[in-house]
Order: structure tokens, then sequence, then C-alpha cells
């Protein structure tokens, strides 16, 4: 199903999420319910489907926060957009949206409050209003991930939107481990869709897979979202994560794309180096991509060309 969890605004599809903890619960950034309903409704959806053996994935994005309820200040370097490991500027203090209280929601689930060496990352600046890539630094800080713990695209892919969350440190991770035993309590579930998993910390997933697999038992369906046209990528990430859980097939989307957008194509050339035919066991076929891929490729991603787009829908 789609993202549950509380956004940034009323229409928020949750993918600019704010708050793990409220399903549609609190009076939190301008309404009770999430665009998709209430906590009351999803809880009697998810128990009707379990009725009728309809087992549910849940959507989980746990790379970053929205809708910060208040400003703090700190330390940043700006870094190069295409190299994120070249810093480009002198350190200095920012004004930063990176302080989380959840006052609708309180303490109820968690008493866990989100502050600056809690990120590694933002992408704007109150003090003067500039847009940039700033990475937080500090004696709290633990700067980017490394690689290979997240993708080495743009020399470090740890940084996608919002306020990124820094899963080296031990309050994030412990927070958002509770969360998944809180959520598996919460809601029938029999998997997880993992979220722009290339930009956050393989170690930590592994250790959430764990939790739940320890908590709940085994049998959960994992499938992550690795958008990249590297099959040889997906391979290397699927190994170092043990073949934990499954794939969508980025590159047989980008092959339908080039289909799509030729003349005389050859069908039967059309699963030539997707993950399917490589790892047909830890593919998941997908030919319409979330509006979170959309908004992160629109300068450079095929699959926005109006043809293409036809051919995924239907």
């Amino acid at each position: 199903m789609a993202h549950r969890c509380k956004g940034s605004s009323k229409t928020g599809n949750g993918y600019d999420i704010y708050d793990l903890y409220d399903l549609g619960e609190f009076d939190q950034k301008g309404s009770v319910a999430t665009k998709w309903g209430t906590k009351e409704e999803l809880l009697r959806l998810a128990h009707t489907a379990k009725e009728n053996g309809v087992g549910i994935y849940w959507d989980a994005v746990l790379n970053h926060k929205f809708a910060a309820d208040h400003r703090e200040r700190c330390q940043a370097v700006e870094v190069d957009p295409d190299d994120r490991n070249r810093v480009v500027s002198d350190q200095y203090e920012i004004d930063a949206w990176v302080g989380f209280d959840f006052p609708g929601r309180g303490d109820k689930y968690s008493a866990f409050k989100y502050h600056w060496y809690h990120f590694s990352g933002v992408d704007y600046n109150a003090a003067n209003g500039q847009k940039a890539i700033y990475k937080i630094v500090g004696e709290q800080s633990m700067g980017w991930a490394e690689t290979p713990d997240v993708d080495g695209e743009k020399g470090n892919f740890d940084y996608l939107m919002g306020s990124d969350l820094n899963y080296s440190h031990p309050e994030v991770e412990q927070d958002v481990l509770a969360w998944a035993k809180w959520l598996a309590s919460e809601v029938p579930l029999q998997g997880v869709r993992f979220d722009a998993i290339k930009h956050y910390s393989g170690t930590f997933l592994q250790k959430f897979i764990k939790e739940l697999d320890n908590s709940y038992g085994k049998g959960w369906f994992f499938v992550g979202e690795f958008w990249k046209d590297s099959l040889d990528d997906m391979r290397k990430y699927l190994d170092r994560m043990e073949h934990k859980f499954s794939l969508f097939d980025a590159p047989l989307v980008y092959k339908f794309s080039e289909i799509s957008r030729g003349e005389g194509a050859d069908l039967r050339a059309v699963f030539d180096g997707s993950l399917v035919q490589a790892d047909p066991i830890s593919a998941v076929v997908c030919l319409m991509p979330t509006l979170a891929d959309l908004d992160a490729n629109k300068s450079k991603d095929p699959r926005h060309e109006p043809r293409h787009a036809a051919l995924s829908s239907s």
C-alpha cells in the first residue's frame, strides 16, 4: 500500500515523511488523517485484508524527513552536487530545518526528538534563503555514510532530499528499529517495500530486517527500491545484503523505455541485461515508478517521455 505515515501536509503522498509514528491519528501538519485516511480506517482495511487471505506490504520511507517543527543552527559545508565528496566552501553556520518535536503526538509511542546532529545533510539555509547541498559537520555529526554502505553515484549518494537521516548515530538507529517493531505490532503486515535504499545505510537495513525476523518470525517479504540502470551494482548490493530481499528491476524499466521510443524493437531481447534474467528469485518486475522516483530523476530519466508514460500505465 502507499506510504501511510504523516507527511508534510494533508495532501502529502507520504514520501515527504514527517512522523513515522503518526498513521493518521494525531492533529499534525494540517490534519489528523494522512492523504490516504485515518489510522482507524487503515487498521480496518488491514484486518479485513488479513481475514480474506490478502497480505499487505508496507511502504517504508526511512531515508529522510520533511517539515521540521523548528530551525536549529549548526555547522556545515557546501558540497559539489555532482561529487558529494568535494567540499566547495569553508565551514560556516547555517540555520537548518532539522528540529522535530512532534507536538501533536507528544511522547506517545516514542519520546524521541530529532535535532541537527541526527542528520547528515540538508538542502536549504534559512539564514540567507540559499539552496545548496549542505553536509552537516561538527563534533556530534557523523557526516555522510561511507560507500559501499550507500551508493557511490555522485561520489557518495547519501543525500537525496529533505533532512537526511544519519543512521551512524545510535539514537536514530534505535528509534527507527523501535518503530519497526511498533509498526509490526500495530498493523498486520506480510512485508515491506523499502524506499530509496541506495541512499541510506545498508548495514542499518540489515539490522531492520533482522529485527522483524527475530521479533515476529521469518517469512516476511522485503523488496527494495534501488533505482539505478546498472545490473552489476544491483547484484553487488544483493550479495552484500546476503540476498535477504528482492529489488525492483530498474534495468528492465529502462529497456521498456528504449523500446517505447524506438522503431522496430526486438522484444526477444527485452530481458537482456535485466535483473529478472540474471537473478529471477531476487527480481520484482514493475513498469511504473513512484512519484518520488519521477521527482528525483526528472532531469535525466527517459521514463518522463510521454510515449513511455502511456506504455507503463497500461
